[in-house]
């Protein structure tokens, strides 16, 4: 009821200026050909659409080496328009288990902390899928908004809602199981990430807007798991609550293709309120909250014990220190 209270308050972002701090949309790919018109559909909505209010920005579309749609990636775009963060094939996280999504972007993660000398606070990485486009200039105003008023310590991540276009999707089953999901981002996700400040119900791996410090520091070295961006969330709330707010803005997406996709993204849906509801209650209790969250990312990657192994050592979480 929270959550949809304050949704019922959103109004679209009426900011008109501009804001010159570095703003780095990072889109991970499998960089196939069949994604390249969806992904250069991306690609094209932000460079449309974010020299209206920002000053300075950065496209990092992150693929695998040896991804077929590299050279026609360059030829559309060329050097200037993109930068290609290509993963080399023998990079492993340091916890092991980290595959796809996730692994890209934590070597995305480390190319900006060591080459790039990105990893701070005046830095802001915005996370987009390859088949997630900017929804217009409310979207940018949203972000240049949530900057301007960036004072460095009272939020440092904002999260807004995903819709899905029939337009974009072949499959009927796809637009019916997806069209509740923009409903669930105004008054779940809302509640907890815009209202709490602590993104207990997991966040979206898009349209996530993130301080580049606080990203550096928490990582997205999770071991195996499906869920990387929950996992992001979690830690988050743990280390930084009260410091989320909401994006008031949309970004259109690309529904699920096929069967098996949509029901991969139902069941991370599925899974992320559990986790929110094990971490609040142990909170309530008085209990270790490092300790639940352990729990929450149980598997070989994050033993329990001694904290030698623990996935979260690579954050410095208090637990760990």
């Amino acid at each position: 009821m929270g959550g949809a209270f304050g949704a019922s308050r959103y109004a679209t972002p009426r900011f008109e200026g501009r804001v010159s701090k570095l703003v780095v949309f990072t889109i991970p790919s499998v960089g196939s050909m069949d994604v390249l018109p969806a992904l250069s559909r991306v690609i094209q909505s932000i460079l449309t659409f974010a020299p209206l209010h920002l000053d300075r920005f950065r496209i990092d579309v992150v693929v695998d080496e040896g991804s077929e749609g590299i050279p026609t990636l360059l030829r559309t775009f060329g050097g200037d328009s993109i930068n290609l963060v290509t993963v080399p094939s023998g990079f492993r996280c340091r916890n092991g288990g980290a595959k796809n999504k996730a692994r890209a972007l934590e070597y995305a993660r480390i190319v900006r902390e060591r080459e790039g000398g990105l990893a701070r606070d005046d830095v802001f990485i915005y996370h987009l899928d390859d088949d997630t486009a900017v929804g217009g200039a409310d979207t940018i105003k949203s972000i240049a908004q949530f900057i301007s008023e960036d004072d460095g310590v009272s939020y440092h991540l904002a999260q807004g809602v995903l819709s899905f276009p029939y337009d974009l999707s072949k499959s009927w089953i796809a637009r019916v199981a997806d069209s509740i999901r923009p409903s669930d981002d105004l008054t779940r996700f809302h509640f907890f990430t815009g209202i709490l400040g602590r993104p207990l119900a997991g966040l979206h791996g898009e349209h996530l807007l993130v301080r580049s410090s606080v990203e550096n520091r928490i990582g997205w070295d999770f071991g195996v798991n499906r869920l990387e961006d929950s996992y992001f969330g979690l830690v988050f709330s743990q280390l930084y609550p009260g410091k989320s707010k909401f994006l008031n803005s949309f970004v259109y997406g690309g529904l699920a293709s096929n069967d098996l996709r949509l029901h991969k993204t139902e069941e991370a849906l599925v899974l992320r309120f559990p986790a929110a509801c094990i971490l609040e209650q142990a909170e309530a209790q008085g209990q270790d909250t490092h300790g639940a969250l352990h729990n929450i990312l149980r598997c070989e990657s994050f033993p329990v014990c001694g904290h030698s192994g623990c996935g979260l050592h690579a954050v410095r979480c208090p637990g760990c220190a």
